[in-house]
């Protein structure tokens, strides 16, 4: 019975009658191991059962925790398995069939068709993420059209994946009718705290927290369970034993009935709480030895059938079975499988095993597991407990389980199990691929070590294939993530070596491609591009798909440093093949990433949206958080380059958020950087420089985002007035310059403008080179922006010429915003000259071009030119399409071509009530209604054809 818990109770049928509601919320039990956390979930359970929710239940434990959605498995794997074909097909429709693998299904296209990514391709990098959102939308289709509740008890015991997936399920189970209710022991602590403290701040949870039981209550259980004569001497005892713990209560009681002890406060007075503990292995001992030995056998295993316990405790079956009614009997263990009734209780007897034979336990559990098939996972967390003793067998088995955690999510548990692997220790066959496999786990987690143990894998690997992975993640590490390009070069060029001409085209095309990439990111190396071409470009074709990366790198270089008459376009589209290098390499990888960026700086957007577009679609497939970050942050790019200031903005704001929550550092630099440019551009000066001040960035130079944060940096301070700032700024990005192209980076222009009003010879000098180079290149944008730098330090009707052409060659580019500058330069150029009526047209279009790009600052300049030339300029109003949110455009895009606001929800990770509050605003701000409104809304955006940029 529950003594004392009616106010819980109160709070748990609220949260249960909110979830029948139709509205989520979160309950978390909290409080000392046998306060009553587990009793009070089970009356909840039953009550939810009762007011008709489906009830999914799941228990942490320490056997488990360190590997990925155990707790998730035990709350799905069940109703998904048990579901029919058509509900099976419901259930895992959409963001849910991400889930399959994990629940031991076969991976499925969703209803749509949708692409999913070919089983050659590597697991997303952000797989744990993946399977989250996959398990929410899961979840949502679990509740739709009956309430669910998930109830987990010994949340302390649970593995970090489940927990990070109940954290992002707790953030929106508001939205559905959802009851998340935990308990959590609050004398247990471990990795997961954060998670649990995180699950605390979410969504306003529910906390209870069950007090001791009065001396009343525990009078009432004593007077039931032992004796109803005893006196208040003898129960103030018995409370103060236990301080009025409901199980250690309940186990002082049994004892004291099993030994038919009489009544006496001065006999439970010499006990206290943790007296009361041990009173378990004392009723333990009195069973017996062989009920001691199962007991014990149980504790290691946590749960198991009474012939695998039997197994582990060397007894036949004939005494097990004996063995475990006794055990049952005397209400230790529960039946189907074998399970201590409590957690304090397994802990009891695990401890008092002698940890040498406790660790041969667990390696003798995990060799029989494994022979019996159990799950690899299962195997490698006994293995973790046993000690290391220079069996292979051990060694392979943990290399099995090593890349399951991972595929499951849990990058932390397979390095475990790799660093216990070295430990055990292998065979010199086996020691090369476990540091291989260790170094490229590690390198994934940002972890240092991995850089020690490339390169001990490098040299004890000789398979070419595995030399091949190890010296690519060792060069990826070096590169991306330490700045030591010239190290990483010369480490796969000694490897390229070595192997000789004789090494398969394939494996040397895969190599290359990062030696060039390479050598094309440091000022020392980046002459040696040119001299390895022509070798580079047969090899992509020799190479089939395996040269598809060369091919992609190949046509960036000459959009970077060829003349703009150099056709690369085809050269690139062999390499991206249709979407398929996209699909296999994922939307992150680096090759990825710098096609992405080279078709933004050269201005082909047609081409980076189609990129753009096979990115998010890779982030739809895989349901790929870092596809879509990249997808953002480059649209983001895209959009500033383009002029769209308001999109750039939000885009760059969201990629920035994201990029801070899984630490992509230099993601985070670039969109700081772009998020700089265009609050400056909007005139919110104060808040770009508190921003960018914000950044360290001597601490990250030598990147192409720095180099970008530095020229924001730069135009801030000057804008502010500090024009040495900006020049130390503009010095640090010119000594980071790998290739000198104006359209991609104008820094002499923008230096020849800062240092103009101090030393105007320089700036002239500045103005022409950058001009010169601008022309030798040959792209609309380039020539354009260094036209107007040079026109503005050299002035006269010189500089009115230069203006005008600046005007008519970025009137051929999409930098909108690039040509309103110069338009308002040029107006007020001829303003100036005293052409004051020749000066509005140029102005008027400026100004008009400054407010559909959102450029507040260059807008205001216009106007004031135009009153001075004696104009009488309007404010202009967005309205329709114009004035859609960057948010709302990309839910109004989805939603016109057919996509319910589910499927919008899933793509765009977000919930579905938030794309029902886009879909309001877009409506409204259309000027839609009605039934035909979504069928309306692809007409109505594609009239539009006055968005900037179109």
């Amino acid at each position: 019975m529950l003594l004392e818990r009616s106010q819980e109770l109160k709070l748990l049928q609220a949260a249960i009658a909110e979830a029948r509601g139709g509205s989520g919320s979160i309950v978390i039990i909290e409080g000392p191991a046998g306060i009553g956390k587990t009793a009070l979930l089970a009356q909840a359970r039953g009550l939810a059962a009762e007011a008709g929710l489906q009830v999914l239940s799941a228990r942490g434990n320490e056997l488990e925790r360190e590997f990925a959605f155990g707790v998730a498995r035990q709350l799905f794997e069940l109703p998904v398995a048990r579901a029919d074909h058509k509900r099976k097909e419901q259930l895992l429709a959409g963001a849910a069939g991400f889930t399959r693998p994990l629940l031991g299904l076969d991976r499925r296209r969703d209803e749509r068709g949708a692409d999913q990514p070919p089983a050659t391709a590597r697991p997303a990098p952000d797989i744990g993420f993946t399977l989250s959102h996959g398990l929410y939308w899961l979840t949502a289709n679990l509740a739709e059209g009956e309430p669910l509740m998930l109830a987990l008890d010994d949340a302390q015991f649970a593995d970090r994946s489940s927990l990070q997936c109940l954290v992002y399920l707790a953030a929106r189970c508001q939205e559905l009718p959802v009851l998340l209710a935990l308990t959590v022991r609050t004398d247990e602590s471990g990795a997961a705290d954060e998670l649990l403290e995180a699950l605390h701040r979410t969504g306003e949870a529910t906390v209870i927290a069950p007090a001791a039981l009065t001396q009343e209550a525990v009078a009432a259980l004593v007077h039931d369970r032992l004796d109803k004569q005893a006196g208040n001497d003898f129960c103030g005892a018995c409370a103060r034993a236990t301080g009025g713990n409901p199980f250690l209560l309940g186990e002082l009681l049994a004892d004291l009935a099993a030994r038919e002890m009489p009544a006496s406060a001065e006999l439970v007075d010499q006990a206290s709480p943790e007296s009361v503990r041990r009173v378990v292995l004392g009723r333990l001992e009195r069973l017996g030895a062989d009920a001691v030995a199962l007991a014990q056998a149980v504790a290691v295993l946590e749960h198991a059938s009474v012939r695998e316990a039997a197994a582990l405790a060397r007894m036949d079956q004939k005494q097990a079975v004996t063995a475990a009614d006794q055990l049952l009997s005397a209400g230790i263990l529960t039946a189907e499988p074998l399970t201590f009734v409590h957690p304090l209780l397994r802990m009891a007897v695990y401890e008092q095993i002698p940890p040498a034979r406790r660790a041969d336990d667990h390696r003798r559990a995990a060799l029989a597991l494994a022979a019996s098939g159990g799950s690899a996972l299962a195997v490698g967390s006994h293995l973790l407990r046993a000690s290391p003793s220079g069996d292979q067998e051990v060694v392979e088995l943990l290399m099995r389980a090593a890349p399951a955690a991972h595929a499951g999510g849990d990058l932390d548990a397979a390095i475990a199990l790799l660093r216990r692997a070295l430990a055990e220790p292998p065979e010199r066959p086996f020691r090369g691929s476990v540091l291989g496999q260790l170094g490229q786990m590690e390198a994934l987690a940002h972890d240092p070590a991995c850089v020690q143990h490339l390169g001990e894998a490098l040299v004890a690997t000789e398979q070419p294939a595995e030399r091949v992975a190890v010296a690519m993640a060792l060069g990826e590490v070096l590169i991306w993530g330490g700045g030591r390009s010239l190290e990483a070069y010369e480490m796969l060029t000694q490897v390229l070596d070595a192997f000789g001409p004789g090494l398969d085209a394939s494996l040397r095309a895969t190599l290359e491609t990062l030696r060039v990439a390479t050598a094309s990111v440091d000022v020392r190396l980046v002459a040696k591009v040119d001299e390895q071409r022509e070798r580079l470009r047969a090899l992509a074709d020799a190479a089939g798909p395996f040269g598809r990366g060369l091919k992609i790198f190949d046509a960036c270089w000459s959009a970077q440093t060829e003349s703009a008459e150099v056709r690369w376009w085809d050269r690139l589209e062999q390499g991206l093949d249709g979407g398929r290098f996209v699909a296999q390499q994922t939307g992150g990888s680096p090759i990825v990433i710098y096609a992405a960026l080279v078709l933004v700086l050269s201005d082909e957007v047609e081409r980076a949206e189609a990129l753009l577009a096979d990115i998010r679609a890779d982030a739809r497939a895989r349901g790929s958080i870092i596809s879509h970050l990249v997808d953002l942050a480059w649209g983001a790019f895209l959009r500033l380059r383009r002029g769209e200031l308001a999109t750039a903005a939000e885009d760059a704001r969201e990629a920035l958020e994201l990029a801070r929550r899984i630490d992509a550092n230099w993601v985070e630099i670039w969109m700081v950087a772009c998020l700089c440019e265009a609050l400056r551009e909007q005139g919110e000066l104060a808040a770009a420089s508190e921003l960018i001040e914000s950044v360290p960035l001597e601490d990250a130079l030598g990147t192409a985002a720095t180099l970008h944060a530095l020229l924001a940096r730069a135009r801030v301070r000057a804008a502010l007035g500090d024009r040495e700032g900006a020049i130390r700024d503009l010095g640090l990005a010119g000594d980071s310059v790998i290739v000198n192209n104006p359209s991609f980076v104008p820094l002499r222009s923008t230096l020849a403008t800062v240092v103009a009003p101090s030393d105007p010879e320089l700036a002239r000098e500045l103005a022409e080179m950058g001009l010169e180079r601008a022309r030798e290149l040959g792209q609309n944008r380039g020539v354009g922006v260094a036209l107007r730098a040079h026109a503005r330090v050299a002035g006269g009707s010189d500089g009115v010429d230069e203006l005008r052409e600046s005007v008519e060659l970025l009137r051929r580019s999409p930098a909108r915003l690039e040509l309103a500058y110069s338009l308002v330069e040029l107006g007020g150029a001829l303003r100036r000259a005293g052409r004051r009526t020749a000066a509005r047209d140029p102005l008027r279009e400026g100004l008009a071009l400054a407010q559909r790009c959102g450029a507040v600052t260059l807008a205001e300049t216009a106007h004031q030119e135009l009153i001075v030339s004696g104009a009488r300029p309007r404010r202009e109003q967005l309205a329709g399409p114009e004035a859609l949110t960057p948010s709302e455009r990309r839910v109004a895009e989805l939603a016109a071509a057919g996509m319910q606001n589910r499927e919008i929800a899933q793509a765009l990770f977000v919930t579905t009530k938030t794309v029902g509050t886009h879909l309001a605003h877009i409506y409204q701000k259309l000027g839609l209604s009605g039934q035909q409104a979504r069928e309306r809304l692809g007409e109505r955006l594609r009239a539009d054809a006055t968005l900037v940029g179109t």
